[in-house]
C-alpha cells in the first residue's frame, strides 16, 4: 500500500549513498506530500518530517565526533 511504498523509499534513502538516488527518494517523497489525495499527503509530510530529522540527527552526530 501507499505507507509502505512510503517506509520503503524512506529506508532507500538511507541505505544508498549515490546522490541520484538520494535524489530521487526526496522528490518521491515530496511529489507524494503534495500530489496525493489529502490523508496521503498528511501521511507522506510525516514521512517527510522523519527523514529530515533523522537527517539532523546523523548530522549533528557526525559533526560531534569530528569535533
Amino acid at each position: 500500500n501507499f505507507q509502505a511504498v512510503l517506509q520503503l523509499i524512506k529506508d532507500a534513502f538511507f541505505k544508498h549513498g549515490e546522490n541520484e538516488t538520494l535524489r530521487s527518494c526526496i522528490k518521491s517523497i515530496a511529489f507524494c506530500a503534495s500530489e496525493s489525495p489529502a490523508d496521503l499527503q498528511d501521511f507522506a509530510r510525516n514521512k517527510l518530517k522523519e527523514l529530515e530529522d533523522e537527517l539532523l540527527s546523523k548530522l549533528k552526530s557526525a559533526i560531534t565526533q569530528i569535533g
